[in-house]
């Protein structure tokens, strides 16, 4: 698990938006401009972490890059994808998100080969949907060896039904992961680890901000 510098650890103290509402994310990408990865109010922006070379340098030695396929669950508009592609060409990286208004704009100006970009609603994930196959192996072993997230888990978590959406959305993601398979979860608390472990083993926590020591 990758964490952030912790600023809270409830959603509700400053009474963000509905972070966990799938149609406040497509009221976003469907109207935000075109803008900087550091301003909150662009479709480009990068949550929790905006060095994407340094977050890809980081997440590459937990990646099993012997194997290819790589699930990035409540992806955005972020270009980990692309990154991590660059820095590992023989990844397949497959990215999901709630709103169609993200994924077509993704999906134009960034798919090609061992990158794409699908409709999905995380919380009710199903190996099926997220698989269309590119190799013999992808037909025959449908499961990811891999999964990145970046913000994807603390985003449920600041809804109403918080606690059971992030329990649904981890359940099924352990489910289209092979076994010991990993995931790289980027979070802004360590407090994420007790929705983890049901479903997930926390083997490692590596502080993006080394001065800040381990969290967890």
């Amino acid at each position: 698990m990758l964490s952030e510098e912790v600023e809270a650890d409830d959603c509700d103290l400053h009474e963000p938006p509905s972070f966990g509402d799938p149609a406040y994310w497509e009221e976003h990408f469907a109207r935000a401009p075109s803008g900087l990865s550091s301003d909150p109010s662009a479709l480009e922006y990068e949550w929790l972490w905006v060095d994407l070379d340094a977050l890809g340098q980081a997440m590459l030695p937990y990646l099993p890059l012997a194997s290819r396929r790589v699930l990035h669950p409540g992806c955005g508009m972020s270009l980990l994808p692309v990154m991590l592609r660059r820095l590992a060409p023989q990844l397949e990286v497959v990215s999901v998100d709630t709103s169609p208004s993200c994924v077509a704009a993704m999906a134009a100006r960034h798919g090609q080969p061992g990158l794409s970009w699908q409709v999905a609603d995380v919380r009710c994930l199903s190996i099926g949907q997220l698989v269309t196959p590119t190799s013999g192996s992808a037909a025959d072993d449908p499961l990811f060896h891999a999964a990145v997230e970046k913000g994807c888990l603390d985003a449920l978590l600041c809804s109403d039904e918080g606690d059971c959406a992030a329990s649904a959305y981890l359940a099924g993601l352990a489910a289209a992961l092979a076994p010991h398979a990993p995931l790289l979860a980027v979070s802004n608390s360590p407090a994420r680890h007790r929705h983890l472990l049901p479903h997930f083993e926390v083997a490692k926590v590596v502080p993006l901000l080394p001065s800040e020591g381990p969290f967890g």
